[in-house]
C-alpha cells in the first residue's frame, strides 16, 4: 500500500539521490506512543525506509522525532540548559523510550538485521540550527530546527493523521517535531533559558506551521491514515481508513488528507498563508489527485472539540469565513484609520483598486480575524471596515 501511494506521486527517486549519504525519516512519535491511532504506524515508516534504501543503499538512515511529551533516559541528562522544570514524580513519568513504545527499535533491530544502516535517532537532543524565516516569519522570526533535518539528503515527513485542536494534525503539524527540546523545553511551549517556547496559540499556530516549511520543506510525505485518533490528538478512540496518502507537497497532502477525513480542507488556514508566500496548491481543487478517487472514501472523523475548551475548541471544531472577494470599483484608496477597531486591519500603506489588463485587480491581502456579533450588518449604515472596503 505504501510502495503504491509513493509511485503515484512520483517516487522516492526523484528526491532522494542514489548517491545519498543521510535521509531522515520523521514520523509523529509524540504523545502516548503505545496507543493505536496516536502515533505513525510503526510499518509504515518500515516500508518507507526499505524503499529509501532501495533507492539509496549507502545512505544511513534516521527515524528521527522530538517528542514534546517524553523524554529519552538516556539522553536526559545531557540537557545543558535548565528545562523549566524539576523532575518530580510528575514528570518521571515522561521519562521512557517512545521509540520503544511505538513499536520504533523493533523496526530498527528488524531492518539492522538485514545490513540496513538505520537508527531511531532524538531530534530534541540534536544539534540546533538557529534559522531565520525566508522573508521574515508570521509567528517568529527565527526557530531553532535539528541540525539532522537541514543536512540530510533528503527528509521525509511520516505523520499520522489525526484530530486536534488545530482541526487536523498531519504533514504541517508534525514539523513540530523538528524543534530540539533542549532548546524549546518538554512541552515545547514551555521554552528553556535559551529560547522562547514555539508560538502555539489558535490566533497564530497556522502561522508557525507556514514559518517552519519556509525554512525547511519536506522532500517527500507519506500520511498514515491507516488508523487515526478521533475526537482529540490523544484519545484511544480511533477511525480505520486503511488509506495512505503520499505527495510532494506537505499542504496538498494535507488538504486530501483533510477531506478524506470528512473537514471542509480549505478550512486549513495554513493552505491560504502559504499560497501568499508562493507555496503549496492553496486550496483542495487545484491539488492533482492520483489513485483512488477520493469523495467515496471520505468519512466523517469526529472532531476534537471536546477535549478541548475556550479558543482551541472553536479552532478545532469551527471553521473559517470566506477570504476572497471581488470588489467593483471604481473605488477610493483604502487607508487604515486609527479609529478602526482591532479586528479591522488593513495594511499601512495606501492601495489602490486599479483593474489590471484582465479586468480585475492583483490580489490585496486585508485580514479581518473576528467580526463580533455586536457590529453586525445594517442596511444604510458602515462600519469602519465597510468604509474603508469600498
Amino acid at each position: 500500500m505504501v510502495r503504491r501511494a509513493v509511485k503515484l506521486a512520483g517516487g522516492l527517486a526523484q528526491v532522494v539521490p542514489d548517491t545519498a549519504r543521510l535521509v531522515v525519516l520523521k514520523p509523529n512519535v509524540g504523545a502516548r506512543p503505545n496507543t493505536v491511532g496516536v502515533v505513525t504506524d510503526a510499518r509504515v515508516v518500515r516500508a518507507v525506509a526499505l524503499i529509501v534504501h532501495e533507492q539509496a543503499p549507502n545512505a544511513r538512515i534516521y527515524i528521527g522525532a522530538g517528542s514534546g511529551s517524553w523524554i529519552s533516559p538516556d539522553l536526559m541528562g545531557t540537557v545543558p540548559v535548565s528545562l523549566h522544570f524539576t523532575i518530580d514524580k510528575n514528570h518521571r513519568r515522561h521519562i521512557y523510550d517512545g521509540f520503544a513504545d511505538a513499536g520504533l527499535r523493533q523496526v530498527e533491530r528488524e531492518l539492522q538485521a538485514l545490513g540496513i544502516d538505520i537508527e531511531c535517532f532524538d531530534l530534541n537532543f540534536d544539534r540546533a540550527v538557529f534559522s531565520p524565516v525566508p522573508g521574515g516569519g508570521m509567528a517568529a522570526n527565527e526557530y531553532a530546527i535539528a541540525a539532522s533535518i537541514l543536512e540530510a539528503d533528503a527528509w521525509i515527513d511520516i505523520p499520522v493523521a489525526k484530530t486536534h485542536g488545530a482541526k487536523i494534525t498531519a504533514a504541517m503539524k508534525n514539523m513540530y517535531g523538528l524543534l530540539p527540546g533542549h532548546i524549546y523545553g518538554w512541552n515545547k511551549g514551555r521554552g528553556t533559558d535559551v529560547m522562547e517556547g514555539i508560538p502555539h496559540t489558535p490566533q497564530i499556530v497556522d502561522e508557525s506551521f507556514v514559518d517552519l516549511m519556509l525554512i525547511t520543506e519536506p522532500d517527500f510525505v507519506v500520511t498514515d491514515l491507516i488508523r487515526g485518533s478521533e475526537g482529540g490528538a490523544f484519545n484511544d478512540t480511533y477511525r480505520r481508513s486503511n488509506i495512505i496518502v503520499a505527495a510532494r507537497d506537505p499542504i496538498a497532502a494535507d488538504l486530501v488528507t483533510a477531506r478524506l477525513m470528512g473537514f471542509n480542507p480549505d478550512d486549513l488556514e495554513f493552505a491560504e498563508l502559504a499560497a501568499r508566500r508562493g507555496h503549496g496548491p492553496g486550496q483542495y481543487a487545484n491539488v492533482d489527485v492520483r489513485g483512488a478517487l477520493v469523495e467515496p472514501l471520505v468519512t466523517r472523523w469526529i472532531k476534537a472539540g471536546g477535549s478541548y475548551t475556550g479558543e482551541w475548541q472553536e479552532q478545532a471544531d469551527y471553521g473559517k469565513s470566506p477570504r476572497r472577494w471581488s470588489l467593483y470599483g471604481p473605488s477610493q484608496q483604502i487607508m487604515p484609520s486609527m479609529t478602526s477597531p482591532a479586528w479591522c486591519h488593513v495594511p499601512a500603506r495606501k492601495v489602490g483598486l486599479n483593474p489590471s489588463g484582465s479586468g480585475t485587480t492583483a490580489s490585496i491581502w486585508m485580514t479581518i480575524s473576528t467580526i463580533p456579533a455586536a457590529v453586525p450588518y445594517m442596511p444604510g449604515r458602515t462600519s469602519p471596515c465597510q468604509r474603508m472596503v469600498t
